[in-house]
């Protein structure tokens, strides 16, 4: 989460663009993309134990609410802004991970983010 602060608030918006990420921010993106792909992976991992709820609950207790109060948005956002840059970046061979990361993100729309 705190690799999205430089970028955070466009992607918050949803309104973000590839044209708006600078040179500075594409390292920042790259990284963030993959931890919250990493923590959209947690979110829906199908696994019903108090241990995977704390877990959860500490994620979501981490991160920024959007204006409706969802705590999902910024994970969400973030990834599919990640989709975006990598596909832009490595063209075609990106299928099979955009594919995966959109199919998680399918799951994620199912999250509504409260604690």
């Amino acid at each position: 989460v705190d690799q999205t602060e430089p970028f955070r608030e466009k992607i918050l918006s949803s309104n973000a663009s590839k044209d708006e990420f600078n040179e500075a921010w594409k390292e920042n993106l790259n990284m963030a993309g993959n931890g919250c792909i990493f923590l959209a992976c947690v979110l829906t991992a199908d696994v019903d134990s108090a241990c995977q709820t704390r877990i959860k609950n500490q994620i979501l207790s981490q991160t920024p609410t959007d204006k409706d109060g969802s705590r999902v948005t910024l994970i969400k956002n973030t990834a599919r802004a990640y989709c975006n840059f990598y596909h832009f970046y490595m063209g075609v061979l990106t299928h099979e991970v955009v594919t995966a990361v959109k199919k998680l993100l399918g799951k994620l729309e199912n999250t509504d983010g409260s604690l």
